[in-house]
């Protein structure tokens, strides 16, 4: 079944991103609005698939959604700057959306999930996956 969302590509525009492995089984950590965990992860970069999907699961997006959808976007240019954002994209059928990122710890990695401004305003709901990258094109 396929839901409408909407608006939500218009501001969210992002490549879809290729095929990767992921490492062992993940641990789902829901972003629900409270604080990233006192758990730190080990030394050196580690990688993470944050999942988004949109909290309304039909209609389109209202003006105050769109203005957090905007915020969400210039956050991940931020991220991308700061070379703590490896990839960023959205699937077209449900909309939901993968960023994988590159943090010192499973702690920092958190803190970026619940720093999204659409994911503190509940636009998106967001979970966390530690990831590592087998392939990607361009890397050697």
């Amino acid at each position: 079944m396929v839901k409408a969302f909407g608006r939500w590509t218009l501001f969210c525009l992002c490549c879809a991103p290729p095929a990767l492995l992921a490492s062992s089984p993940p641990s789902v950590l829901l972003a629900q609005g409270g604080a990233p965990s006192a758990r730190a992860s080990g030394p050196g970069k580690q990688q993470f698939i944050i999942r988004l999907r949109p909290a309304k699961t039909e209609g389109e997006a209202t003006e105050k959604e769109r203005a957090f959808i905007t915020k969400h976007f210039e956050y991940l240019q931020k991220l991308l700057a700061e070379n703590k954002l490896l990839l960023a994209g959205l699937a077209l059928d449900d909309y939901a959306g993968i960023v994988v990122i590159q943090t010192e710890s499973q702690q920092e990695a958190e803190l970026l999930m619940v720093s999204d401004p659409a994911v503190k305003a509940r636009v998106f709901l967001a979970e966390l996956h530690p990831f590592r990258v087998a392939l990607m094109a361009g890397s050697e």
